[in-house]
Formats: C-alpha cells, structure tokens, sequence
C-alpha cells in the first residue's frame, strides 16, 4: 500500500512539473504568435497593391512577354515546402505533409523544402531534394527569402522547370490555419479583370520594362508572405496544442489525485481496524 502511494505521488508530480513545461511553451508561443500575426496582417495590403499592379502591367503585355510569364509545355516541377523546425506544434506539419501526398507521384517533382520537419518525408515519398533551409524559430526577417529566390529565378529562367508550386499553411485566425498549394511560377494574368482595374496611365518607360522591374521584389514578397502566414501558423498551432496539454495534464492530475486519496483514506481505515481490535482483544 505504501509502495503505491509513493508511485501515485511521484506521478502527480510529474504530472505538475509537465503542466509547469506545456503552460510556459503555451505562453512563449502566445507571444510569438501575436507579433507574428501583426507582421502578416500589416505585410497583406502591401503584397495586395504589389499582386494589383502587376496584374494591371500584365494586361498590357503580350503573353511571354517576360520570362516569369513563359509557360513551358514540358519539364519538371520545383516544389516549395513550408515546414517547421520542431515539433510540438499539433497537427501543424501533418497537414503539410498531407497536402504534399495529394499530389501523388513526386517522379518529376523536385523540392526545396523550407524547415527540417519535411526532409525525411520528402526522401521516404521518392522526391527529388533540391534544398532545404532552416525555417526558423524566430520571426523570419525579409533577407531570408532571397537565398530561396536565387534558387528559383536562376532554375527558371534556364528552364529547368515548367512551373514552380509551394505549399505552405495560410494563417487565418487563431483557430484557423489552411494548408494550401499555389503555383508560384509562371504567373498568370486574372482570369477576368474588372474594367475599373484597367487604370488609362501613361507608362514612362513601357509596361515591359516597368514589368521586369517589378517581377523580382513581387517573387521576393510572395516568398516572405507565405514565410510570416507559416510561422504565424505555427505559433497558433502550437499554442493551442500546448494549452490543450496543459488542460489533459491538469485532468491526470484529478484521477491521480483522487486515486490518491482513496488509497489514503483505505489505509488510515486499515489503520483504525487494526487498532479497534487490539483493543478489543486486550480488554477481552
């Protein structure tokens, strides 16, 4: 009976001593989260303007006009993967992971993965691995996308590749986090563009050479937006799979305690028993 007690004891501790963990992680990544969420949500509009102006030139321009617009008929396929470095983040990386699986067959896909997390599944799936880059557990400055960049300008415009694809977790609030695949490369002109967006400018130099200009930063941007949505996204799904640890930990900790006390309770009646008939015998 003692034995058990010590073990229910030491469980509980543990118990406490993982909620302690899971609550300070629930709350670094709170706080992550939140200035992550302000960086995304003030870098929208601007990558917002940036997507409408280059559709504006876009409309002005004849197809294959620039290399970031040439479709090609054949070749490979560059994939862009956004993971994290660690784990603990809930069901965030699974729905990466499960988003790259849709794809199917990755024979003519090669990938550069973005975060530790997707290396090994890439390799275990038979992909090609072009890359891979830290993600990070910091808020992710701007200069880090432009290695990633160099990659994918430098291939496409040898024409290694028909297109280039990226997976990564769009952050919508807290509680929503969509894992989603856009192709990057070549970029394609709206399918149908209000005649408002048509804006009667005068182009000083032509639509092409403002075009050329503006391709490289708007790549940069995109990149560095689906880097702050995945981090953001992260953070939240971390957050909440840490506070959701915290709250079955704290329910270990109840049955323990409860067992605990009924197993006290047990001995100190064993207790009274034994002394009621001692004193029973001892007066008989």
């Amino acid at each position: 009976m003692a034995q058990n007690m010590r073990l229910l004891r030491g469980r509980i501790k543990t118990a406490k001593n993982i909620t302690q963990i899971t609550k300070a992680m629930e709350m670094v990544a709170a706080s992550k989260m939140r200035r992550a969420q302000e960086q995304t949500e003030s870098g929208k509009p601007y990558t917002q303007k940036l997507s409408s102006i280059a559709q504006n030139l876009l409309g002005r321009v004849e197809e294959g006009a620039h290399p970031y617009l040439t479709e090609q008929a054949k070749g490979k396929t560059l994939l862009l993967l956004f993971s994290s470095d660690k784990g603990l983040c809930g069901s965030f990386n699974t729905n990466i992971y499960r988003e790259l699986v849709k794809i199917g067959s990755l024979d003519d896909i090669e990938v550069i993965a973005v975060g530790k997390k997707m290396v090994r599944p890439v390799i275990r799936l038979g992909g090609v691995l072009l890359a891979d880059f830290p993600f990070g557990t910091t808020l992710p400055p701007f200069e880090s996308v432009f290695p990633i960049s160099a990659i994918i300008v430098e291939s496409f415009l040898k024409e290694e590749y028909k297109e280039v694809k990226c997976i990564f977790t769009q952050f919508g609030s807290l509680s929503v986090q969509k894992p989603v695949t856009i192709t990057l490369l070549p970029i394609k002109k709206a399918d149908e563009a209000a005649p408002q967006d048509v804006l009667p400018y005068a182009f000083e130099p032509n639509a092409q050479e403002l075009l050329s200009a503006l391709m490289p930063h708007y790549l940069e941007m995109s990149l560095y937006q689906m880097l702050l949505e995945s981090y953001a996204s992260e953070q939240a799904s971390r957050m909440i799979a840490m506070h959701q640890a915290s709250e079955n930990a704290k329910d270990v900790i109840w049955a323990l305690t409860l067992v605990f006390n009924k197993a006290r309770q047990e001995r100190i009646t064993n207790e009274l028993l034994d002394i009621t008939a001692g004193a029973a015998g001892a007066n008989a």
